[in-house]
């Protein structure tokens, strides 16, 4: 993988430094009928930009193949078909890892998204078939990565009550049935208020049903983060019973009632605004919080580059901190 990443940056630097085949290159994709695209150069900092080169790169294959043909000089990266097929796997393999990132990196996402994230990636990822692509080990190093990082994350329990109070996810996602209760348990206790917490209102293992499934629109066809979500996590899934007693017959309530669709988002402005669990939406509150992550403050700072440009060079500090509020807050 790194000599393939080596090729393909060499790969584009030449369409980068030449004019002249860079024309070409439209030429070809006009005449080829390819979306007339310019080839995308990596950053080393940032792992997805090369996922978006290699993406780029197989989308404009067949013009670089034909241009290649022509015997342009400039063109000349010792790249074989095993490279594009090499490729091919590695921008699958990646995919999910680049959906996830953007999914948690939206303004509207919240901390109830990270349980389901990493059992989908990890799932996915384990998944995937890449045998006879040389990309076994890729997998293997990514599939370690992500439990070295997320050994247990269901042991967190404000990451697990945040997923129990999305009204998307629920109890589905969960692997461990003792971090499940450990999380309901951690609920009633706010529910109830840890001043007057009863040792009695505890959920017992008993016997087990068929979970609710996520219910997904039929007429979605569409292959996103939370298509494949619910693929996996719509089969039947163990419900603990809980003993009812007080509050948590307002939790029992609340997941027992069908999932939302894992593709909807903003839970505090359309479900728990309206919603009946007067005492569950107060801890709803609480729990679906921001992820932390420096993507907002760095898109801030894009913002006030797009303000302050060159045509624009005389703004005075505090008229530009008012043009960036306005332009984040505005809806």
């Amino acid at each position: 993988m790194n000599n393939l990443i080596k090729k393909s940056r060499k790969l584009v630097g030449n369409f980068k430094h030449s004019a002249k085949i860079s024309k070409k290159l439209k030429a070809v994709q006009l005449q080829l009928g390819i979306p007339v695209h310019r080839m995308v150069q990596d950053e080393p900092t940032r792992w997805n930009s090369t996922y978006y080169m290699l993406k780029r790169l197989l989308e404009q294959k067949d013009a670089i193949v034909l241009l290649s043909s022509k015997g342009d000089a400039i063109l000349s990266v010792d790249m074989i078909p095993d490279d594009w097929k090499t490729m091919e796997f590695g921008v699958q393999l990646l995919e999910i890892f680049e959906t996830a990132t953007n999914q948690l990196s939206k303004e509207n996402s919240t901390i109830s998204e990270i349980i389901p994230l990493i059992h989908t990636v990890m799932k996915v990822t384990k998944n995937q078939d890449v045998s006879g692509s040389g990309l076994m080990g890729l997998k293997n190093d990514l599939i370690s990565s992500m439990k070295r990082r997320y050994p247990s994350v269901e042991a967190n329990l404000t990451l697990a009550c945040a997923t129990i109070l999305d009204p998307r996810f629920k109890d589905l996602p969960f692997q461990s049935q003792d971090h499940l209760l450990a999380a309901k348990n951690k609920l009633l206790r706010e529910m109830e208020g840890e001043d007057s917490f009863n040792s009695r209102i505890h959920w017992t293992d008993s016997s087990t049903t068929s979970g609710v499934p996520v219910s997904v629109e039929e007429s979605s066809k569409e292959q996103g983060f939370w298509t494949r979500y619910a693929e996996i996590f719509s089969q039947s899934s163990p419900v603990q019973q809980p003993t009812l007693v007080g509050y948590a017959e307002e939790l029992e309530q609340y997941l027992q009632e069908q999932p939302l669709n894992p593709n909807q988002a903003d839970m505090l402005g359309s479900y728990w605004f309206s919603s009946p669990h007067l005492r569950l939406k107060q801890v709803a509150k609480k729990y679906l919080c921001v992820p932390p992550s420096t993507v907002l403050s760095e898109r801030l700072f894009s913002a006030a580059g797009n303000i302050c440009d060159q045509k624009r060079n005389r703004l005075d500090p505090e008229r530009i901190k008012m043009l960036v509020f306005l332009n984040k807050n505005l809806k």
